[in-house]
């Protein structure tokens, strides 16, 4: 009675059970066959009961003979309900997982589509496909996957399939870039496709997903025509480009950057380190310090600057530079961009503008101190005289020898004083001068009068040696006595700097003479010192007026280019020989055009 009362409890929870579940059936979504099943455990638990109503009732013999079977009959049914159960959730599973593919299928924004892998023709495609392609899905399923791309690459397209296909069973995914789809209008959209195997209702078909690139392409063209633009510019640029990465190599300079520092291409300047290349030694710590210090953060960045850089040929040029910081999104610095103007030529005139301004006041003193010896000449002219008369009065009239003596002696002197007087007039006379035959000796002489005193002042020892017979020269004496004045004044500077003190060596050499040449008469006069000598860079230089290696405190530098200048208007030469801490040897060489009238005292040609 016990087991029967437990098979009974059991049959009669079952019932309950199924009923409720049947009862629920349209709200559970039940499928129709796990309800049949419900519907058969209620029946065999309704019969199951009744017997044992019936049997409760004393009547047995109607449904006791399949009492056992509905005790096999319901636990079997709910073993196929179980079974049926776990499939149900298991469709229920993969259909709820279909359904949030679908939904991802179809709100991508990419397009999709599903293609046979045998045949290529498209199964499905999502609604992305149909805007990319512009055309509804109806007409897109049922196409050829080569009928999607323009007709020049079908061939392509399909090869493209293919290899897809085959390396889909191998691989997860392909991809390729630049191809077009194409809509019905003809128009072309550039796409990217990356395509994959997956399945589709237990079979393998081609997944394509097409990423309309035009949005990209036209930034790509216009960033290209930006770059372009930028290039263009770069390229046309009168000033230097150079950018600097944070280590200070180079990663961008344009052709103006690379004219002035003397190379052609690019390729050997870009990635090399920007001070060891481009900066001249003595300035490359203390600029490469400052830049370290720039790209810590340390200093703020010098927004104009001036400072030389090295070219390839080893000369320095002076650039003026305006410079920027570079910075990445997150504001970090990652290096520097400048422009730079080359400013050598400018600075050059600058200097050489100074150096004429300043020897332009030079000249005026110059001339003021001209004006002045001329003034003061004439104030000593008259009461020279005077002296020299009343000597010659004393002279004439006394009988003493020793006053006559004397008296002859103020006269002598007298003379000469009036001869220094009468050559430092005639040099500071500012109006133009004539050609005039003129005796080279009595130039020497004319000069050394005004000149000599100082040398001898400074030991230096003057020999001349002028032959008594040279031919006289037709010139502008004035301007000859200047260059000679020149001359040993530069022949004083050197012998001084060379020997401050009296020296045996410390001469002075003035010596004339002719020769022919080309069937011409040259006069040439030397003047040679042994004193510091000129290298040979100065010498190159010797005859530019803006350069000079006098201090301002020793005059104007200008002698020996005014000499050359003066000497070439007589359309003669100027040459220079010189040897450091040796000798200086000047030659000045004219035309000797005058008659051929020896000797130099009281010589007069005739016209």
């Amino acid at each position: 009675m016990t087991s029967i009362g437990i098979i009974d409890m059991v049959t009669f929870l079952s019932l309950l059970v199924a009923a409720s579940i049947i009862v629920s059936a349209r709200r559970r979504n039940v499928p129709r066959d796990m309800l049949l099943l419900l519907l058969g455990i209620v029946a065999a638990s309704l019969l199951h009961a009744t017997s044992n109503v019936l049997e409760w009732s004393g009547v047995t013999a109607i449904l006791d003979p399949f009492e056992d079977y509905f005790q096999i009959v319901v636990p079997l049914l709910w073993f196929f309900f179980a079974l049926s159960f776990v499939r149900f959730q298991e469709t229920e599973r993969l259909r709820e997982s279909e359904e949030r593919y679908r939904a991802l299928y179809e709100d991508l924004p990419d397009a999709v589509f599903l293609a046979d892998v045998d045949t290529g023709t498209v199964l499905s495609a999502n609604r992305a496909a149909t805007r990319l392609l512009d055309r509804p899905l109806k007409d897109i399923v049922g196409m050829h996957q080569s009928d999607l791309h323009p007709r020049e690459m079908c061939e392509t397209s399909q090869r493209l399939f293919a290899d897809w296909s085959e390396a889909g069973r191998q691989t997860t995914s392909s991809e390729v870039s630049d191809h077009f789809i194409v809509r019905p209008d003809g128009h072309r959209i550039p796409v990217d496709i990356r395509a994959s195997l997956v399945s589709l209702a237990g079979r393998p078909v081609l997944q394509g997903v097409f990423r309309d690139v035009s949005s990209q392409r036209e930034a790509a063209a216009l960033l290209q025509k930006e770059k372009d633009q930028a290039q263009m510019v770069l390229d046309v640029a009168g000033v230097a480009f150079v950018a600097l990465d944070r280590s200070g190599r180079i990663t961008l300079i344009n052709p103006r950057g690379l004219e002035i520092l003397g190379y052609s291409r690019a390729e050997d300047v870009l990635g090399r380190d920007w001070f060891g290349m481009c900066i001249p030694e003595d300035l490359r710590i203390p600029v490469r310090d400052v830049f370290r210090q720039l790209m810590d953060g340390k200093i703020e960045m010098s927004e104009r600057n001036e400072n030389a850089v090295l070219t390839k040929s080893g000369e320095q040029r002076m650039i003026s530079w305006h410079n920027t910081v570079l910075r990445d999104p997150d504001g970090n610095i990652i290096g520097t961009l400048s422009s730079g103007e080359d400013i050598t030529d400018q600075r050059r005139a600058e200097r050489a503008r100074q150096e004429i301004e300043g020897q332009l006041r030079q000249v005026q003193k110059l001339e003021s101190i001209g004006t002045l010896a001329s003034g003061v000449a004439h104030e000593i002219n008259n009461p020279l005289t005077g002296i020299i008369n009343y000597a010659q009065l004393i002279h004439d009239r006394t009988d003493n020898e020793k006053d006559k003596k004397y008296a002859q002696g103020i006269v002598d002197e007298g003379n000469r004083v009036a001869r220094i007087v009468r050559n430092l007039l005639s040099f500071s006379r500012q109006e133009d001068e004539l050609p005039s035959y003129a005796d080279i000796g009595d130039l020497v002489e004319s000069t050394l009068s005004l000149i000599g005193a100082i040398l001898r002042k400074d030991q230096i020892e003057v020999i001349v040696e002028i032959p008594p017979d040279l031919p006289i020269c037709k010139c502008r004496a004035h301007h000859i006595e200047q260059v000679l004045l020149n001359l040993l004044t530069n022949a004083r500077d050197a012998l001084n700097e060379r020997y401050p003190e009296y020296d045996a060596d410390k001469i002075v050499r003035i010596a004339a003479a002719t020769k022919e040449q080309e069937g011409a008469q040259w006069m040439m006069i030397t003047v040679e010192d042994h004193g510091a000598g000129m290298p040979a860079d100065v010498q190159e230089r010797a005859f530019d007026p803006f350069f000079s290696t006098k201090p301002r405190e020793k005059g104007t530098g200008l002698g020996l280019s005014v000499s050359y200048g003066l000497v070439r208007d007589h359309g003669g030469r100027l040459l220079v020989e010189s040897v450091p801490n040796a000798y200086t040897r000047v030659v000045v060489e004219l035309p000797a055009d005058g008659p051929n009238v020896r000797g130099r005292r009281g010589a007069t040609p005739k016209e």
